[in-house]
């Protein structure tokens, strides 16, 4: 059975990436160079960045961690 057009539902959906650097003098280059594999079949619209800057992983827990938070609301 065909739908008409008018009928049919497209869903939507958006992608979260979460990159994080520890200190100051690092890049996100070979994180997103690493993300890219998985990302490599979705528009870049459809990705939203989420990016901690400075944000040591073992010195502050996760809600410490404004763009992590904000990903996970």
């Amino acid at each position: 059975m065909k739908l008409n057009t008018a009928m049919q539902i497209t869903s939507y959906k958006k992608l979260a990436q979460y990159l994080r650097t520890s200190s100051s003098g690092q890049e996100l280059k070979l994180q997103r160079g690493t993300n890219a594999k998985y990302l490599k079949d979705y528009s870049e619209d459809d990705v939203i960045d989420f990016v901690d800057f400075d944000v040591s992983a073992t010195k502050l827990c996760m809600d410490e961690r404004p763009a992590l938070s904000r990903m996970l609301k």
